[in-house]
This record gives structure tokens, C-alpha cells and sequence, in this order.
């Protein structure tokens, strides 16, 4: 028996080893659903707006090419910024300036509705991008009862809410009894339609609970209903709003696929320096520190800086090729590109009176990966999970003695409860491993009485080959479900002395579902993935279709107006809201933009250029011939193809 579930794992692996060497980068087409509900100003929340914070970091870890939009929710929701394609750093800008201006004021926290609105949003979604909503909220489903959806209960809110005018008492009481009313009926909707229509889309949600007050049963079963890869862990519960950051940047990774978790450790700045040191092995092509504050700061309060292996000093004054820096009041970041390998140091020093717990998470663009996976997406209370992982070079398993020497693998499960085991892997061909010095490396994990999530965090250390040697370290994690036997037979039986005990009858279906799913991924692969010559470059946008000839406008204008033309007119992905304002003085018109890409005769605009008849002007991805006619108080823009421009 204990052959069978090798073979089993060893299946389980190659089809984990074949689904990574059939990825390739995409861009991300994500909406940022924020709960602007007052109770988020609570002491016991997020007084301080860190979650506006993650949301920018969010944005600043997005590349060129990815799409961003925001909603703004509570008692009613609203695109405060539609999807928006990032391709310069002013954008990113215009769109943390749009996050920023989320305000805690809400009277009600409607979940359902915010996810309605999304869903229409993501219709303007690309297809081959990455699809995804996060959804932060503090509470419960919680409408406004005086909504027309809620008819007949509506009217009488309403009315005994008019009687009651002027007793506090009562209208609390009021807005209770219609609250026990109408929200059964929105979770129904959100249940019965809303997910559905997310599942189908393939559009996964990805949920924060945050604080005690969340309805965290439910936003777990937004995440799982919406889920579209095994093992991916889209559902999180925060306490505290020093911890919401870190989960932004998790989600983003996970979405992107392009950069591998280096190292994550959480230091104390008490006023004193502190020097951390990270490897850099000569693997990894682009570094990303983070420097996630557990508070706001200001650059006076405390100073980063990097020391690369050279002794060369890297800070905020840096201006170098290859060199990126941010500061923000919740974070900063580094970004070097072909980092020297070696050791870095992490210089952190501040005033003597500040008081700052950082959480330090390097991330690289690197060849060299962690292969695992989730060989299942739920186990049984009682049942063994096996843990089964290996290290790839460009899509290859590495074999080769020399390095395997030197490496170690460890697993650290965080249960429901947030108690954490830690569990070596193995790779003796006796711990779910497959043969004894393959490169792949397992254990079994035992301790699952209790139901719920499992975090498991797998972590390689070791030390590169070849001239020069470099020590290096690798971090992933997935997500398995652990429920209840009530209701369902098991798959597989509890351990029995230490080992796995198989039904045979179960063991040949298994198999064949697995090399069936192999052949269909061979097929879908084969069908549906862009050969080198159509697959788009990493950084370039995959436009949605559009009509082939923009529409023409007119807009009348007297001296003095001013005009702005955005997606709600153009209705294309590639324009803002106000990604063009013409202004009218006296006979001469003027043209600018607050976001997006905006040219007149193949010239950028900044501020305010004049325009004139004959003119070229480019909105976005679109082109458009300028014609004047301040006697009739006008002005059209003729929309043209790029080939007639």
C-alpha cells in the first residue's frame, strides 16, 4: 500500500512539474473593492487608513500593463476609478490619489451590491488577463433597508423611520428589525447569483476579513465559492491593521507569478540602528525589497537604506540605472535590477523616540523556484496530508547531486487556530517522496483534528553550484481545507502506525483521472496557448476587441467652459475618466489631462497645449482630427483608425 501512494504523489507531482512549465506572464485586470463603512474608523479597526496603505502598495507593486480599478463601498458603491491600464508612473499616481480619497463615513456595509457593481466593471476585463476582486470589509451583510430591491419592506422602513423622527432610541431599534428583515434576502442574492456569475466568469474573489466584527463564515465562502485554483489562498483574516499590507502584497505576487519569495522576517525598530542581512544568490535577476510599516511614518521618522555586497551604498538620494525607489506613509521599496549575489545588508536607522514594527519581504525574478502544490484541494478531519515539493531551473526538476547536497526543505502548517508545526522533507524514497535522491522531497502531515483552512509554507535553503557559490533561500505557500466527516465518505483512511493506508479499489480511478486531466491540459495547451509569435510581451497591453474607427464628438462650448471627455463617452480600455479637458478662452481652445495618455500631433501633452482645426490628437489608444468652430460654439473630434491618422 505504501507503493501505491508513491505512485500516487509521483503523479501528483508531474502534473505539478507540467502545469508550471505551461505558464507564462500575463497581466492582471484586478478590482480593489474597499469597504468605506464608518466603522472602519473604530479604534479597534483601522483609525489610521492602513488599508488605503495596502491598496497603494497594491498599485506600486502592479507593472506596466496590468489593469487597476477601485469601488468604493458601504452604503451604496461606486467605480471611483474604472479599470485603468497602468503604462506610466503618473498613472499609478492618479490612481493612488483616487484610493486616498476613500473616506470612512458609510452608515451601511452592502457586500452584495459592492460585488454587483464589480461584476459589471469586470466585463471590460481582458481576456487573456488575469482576472481577480479583493474584497476588504470589517462586517456583515448589511443593506440599506430603504433600497427598491427590499419592496414592500422599503416603504414601511421608511415610514415608521419618519414616525420615529427625533427618538434615537427607536430608530436604532428600527434599523435593527429591518436589518433581521432585508439581509437574509441580499445573502440569498449573493449566494443564489451573484457568486455563481462569478464562478462561471472564472473571476475569483479574493476576501479580507478584517476584525472581529466580519462575517468571516461568509467571506470564507465568497473565496471558496470563487476559486479558481486549487491550493490558491484567497481568503485571509486580519486583526490588526498592521497586518493589512503584508496581504496585499501576498495577493499581488500570487496573481503576477513572476517573482519568488526570497525571505520574510518582521523586525523592531526601538530607536537604535539595526542591520539585517538578506542573500542574494546569482540566480535572481531583479530584487524587490518591501519595508511594510506597522504604522504611518514620515521619511524623517525612519531612513532605509540598502549596502550591496560591493560595500556600494543604495538610498532615497540613489538615482541610478536599474534602481527603483518608493516611499509611501505605510511602506517603501527597493527594486534593483541584476542585483549583485551576495550579501546585503538592511540599514535602518530613525529618531531615538520612534517605536516601528517593519515587516522586511524580499521578493526576486529568478529561474530557480519551488515546485508545490496542493495534490488536493480538501482532506477529512483525521486524514494524512502529503507534502510534496522540489526545486526547478527553468522548468526543470533539479537532480543533480551536487546541489542537492547542500539543500534542505521544510514545511510550517498554520492550523485554523494559527498554532504552526513545523515538519521536515525528506528525500529518502520513505516520507511520500517518490525514490531516494530524485530532487523530490516529502512528509506527511498528520495533525488535522481540527476543520478549517490549513496555511502551509514550504521553504528551501541552500547553496548554489558552480565557480562561486551562493547561499540561497525560497518561500511559497498554498492552502487545503480540512472538513468535518459528517456527511462524507473518506477517501482515505486515518494513519495507521505512521503510514498511509490506501482502499485499492479507489486507487486505479485516481490515477486515471489524473493522466486524464494531464491529456486535457496537453490538448488545452496545444489549442489555446499563443505560439511564440502571438504570445504578447510581458509589459504590453492585450487590448479588448474595439470598433475599428473611434466615434466622432461634438461638444458645444461658450467662452469659458470647459469639457471633459473620458471612458464614459469613448467607452474603450485604454482611456481614464478625465483623460481629456478642453478648455475654451475666448477663440482659442485648450486641451490637458488628469490621467492617461494624452497627444496632440505626436507630441505628449503636459498642462495645457493650444489646439487648432487639422489637429491630431491621441486619447489613450485613440486618434481623433480636430475641428473648430468657435462662431457656432463648437468643437468635434472626428474619431480616425491609427492607419488614416
Amino acid at each position: 500500500m505504501k507503493k501505491n501512494i508513491f505512485i500516487i504523489v509521483m503523479l501528483c507531482a508531474l502534473l505539478i512539474q507540467y502545469v508550471a512549465a505551461q505558464t507564462y506572464e500575463r497581466p492582471i485586470d484586478v478590482l480593489l473593492v474597499i469597504d468605506g463603512s464608518g466603522s472602519m474608523n473604530w479604534p479597534d479597526r483601522d483609525p489610521e487608513g492602513l488599508r488605503i496603505q495596502g491598496a497603494k502598495l497594491f498599485v506600486d507593486l502592479c507593472e506596466k500593463g496590468d489593469r487597476i480599478g477601485v469601488i468604493d463601498f458601504s452604503t451604496d458603491a461606486k467605480v471611483v476609478f474604472p479599470l485603468y491600464t497602468i503604462m506610466t508612473y503618473n498613472d499609478k499616481m492618479n490612481l493612488k490619489s483616487k484610493i486616498e480619497e476613500i473616506e470612512a463615513k458609510g452608515e451601511f456595509t452592502d457586500i452584495t451590491l459592492a460585488l454587483q457593481i464589480a461584476s459589471k466593471e469586470m466585463v471590460r476585463a481582458r481576456a487573456k488577463a488575469v482576472k481577480a476582486v479583493i474584497l476588504l470589509t470589517d462586517g456583515e451583510i448589511d443593506p440599506d433597508p430603504s433600497r427598491e430591491i427590499f419592496s414592500p419592506y422599503n416603504e414601511d422602513y421608511l415610514n415608521e423611520l419618519y414616525k420615529a423622527r427625533g427618538n434615537r432610541k427607536e430608530i436604532i431599534k428600527i434599523k435593527e428589525k429591518y436589518k433581521r428583515i432585508v439581509a437574509p434576502i441580499s445573502r440569498e442574492i449573493l449566494r443564489n447569483e451573484v457568486l455563481p456569475n462569478y464562478k462561471a466568469r472564472e473571476i475569483p474573489i479574493f476576501t479580507v476579513a478584517f476584525g472581529r466584527g466580519a462575517d468571516v463564515e461568509l467571506l470564507r465562502e465568497i473565496a471558496d465559492h470563487t476559486i479558481t485554483e486549487v491550493g490558491t489562498r484567497n481568503y485571509y483574516f486580519v486583526e490588526k491593521a498592521s497586518d493589512l499590507q503584508p496581504v496585499f502584497s501576498e495577493i499581488v505576487e500570487q496573481l503576477k507569478k513572476v517573482r519568488e519569495k526570497i525571505s520574510e522576517e518582521k523586525v523592531q525598530f526601538i530607536g537604535k540602528e539595526v542591520i539585517h542581512k538578506i542573500s542574494i544568490d546569482n540566480f535572481i535577476k531583479e530584487v524587490t525589497f518591501k519595508f511594510i510599516f506597522g504604522r504611518k511614518v514620515t521619511p524623517e521618522d525612519i531612513q532605509i537604506w540598502l549596502e550591496d555586497p560591493t560595500g556600494s551604498i543604495i538610498d532615497r538620494t540613489t538615482v541610478k540605472e536599474g534602481v527603483r525607489h518608493i516611499f509611501e506613509e505605510g511602506y517603501e521599496i527597493y527594486s534593483i535590477f541584476d542585483p549583485y549575489p551576495g550579501t546585503w545588508k538592511v540599514i535602518i536607522k530613525g529618531r531615538e523616540d520612534v517605536r516601528l514594527d517593519i515587516t522586511i519581504s524580499t521578493w526576486g525574478r529568478t529561474e530557480l523556484k519551488i515546485l508545490t502544490k496542493a495534490l488536493k484541494p480538501e482532506y477529512l478531519v483525521g486524514d494524512t496530508i502529503p507534502i510534496v515539493a522540489s526545486l526547478q531551473i527553468e522548468g526543470k526538476r533539479i537532480t543533480s547531486r551536487d546541489f542537492l547536497g547542500n539543500l534542505k526543505f521544510r514545511a510550517e502548517i498554520e492550523n485554523p487556530k494559527y498554532a504552526i508545526e513545523k515538519l521536515v522533507l525528506y528525500d529518502d524514497g520513505q516520507h511520500a517522496d517518490s525514490g531516494v535522491g530524485d530532487g523530490i522531497y516529502g512528509n506527511l502531515f498528520t495533525k488535522t483534528a481540527v476543520p478549517g483552512d490549513y496555511i502551509i509554507k514550504v521553504i528551501a535553503e541552500g547553496i548554489t553550484t558552480g565557480m562561486k557559490r551562493f547561499n540561497f533561500t525560497r518561500q511559497t505557500e498554498y492552502k487545503v481545507r480540512v472538513v468535518a466527516q459528517k456527511g462524507r465518505e473518506r477517501a482515505i483512511s486515518p494513519v495507521v502506525r505512521g503510514k498511509i493506508k490506501v482502499k485499492p479499489q479507489i486507487l486505479l480511478p485516481v490515477i486515471i483521472v489524473i493522466v486524464l486531466v494531464l491529456l486535457i491540459l496537453m490538448l488545452r495547451t496545444r489549442r489555446e496557448r499563443p505560439t511564440e509569435e502571438e504570445l504578447p510581451p510581458a509589459m504590453e497591453e492585450v487590448p479588448l476587441p474595439i470598433e475599428p474607427t473611434p466615434p466622432t464628438i461634438t461638444l458645444k462650448m461658450k467662452e469659458g467652459d470647459t469639457k471633459v471627455v473620458g471612458y464614459r463617452q469613448l467607452k474603450h480600455p485604454s482611456v481614464g475618466e478625465r483623460n481629456l479637458i478642453i478648455r475654451r478662452l475666448g477663440e482659442t481652445f485648450y486641451i490637458s489631462a488628469e490621467e492617461g495618455t494624452l497627444e496632440s500631433n505626436d507630441q505628449p501633452v503636459t498642462g495645457e497645449k493650444e489646439i487648432k482645426s487639422g489637429d491630431i490628437i491621441k486619447v489613450g489608444e485613440l486618434y481623433f482630427e480636430v475641428q473648430l468652430k468657435p462662431e457656432e460654439n463648437k468643437i468635434s473630434l472626428l474619431g480616425l483608425t491609427e492607419k488614416s491618422k
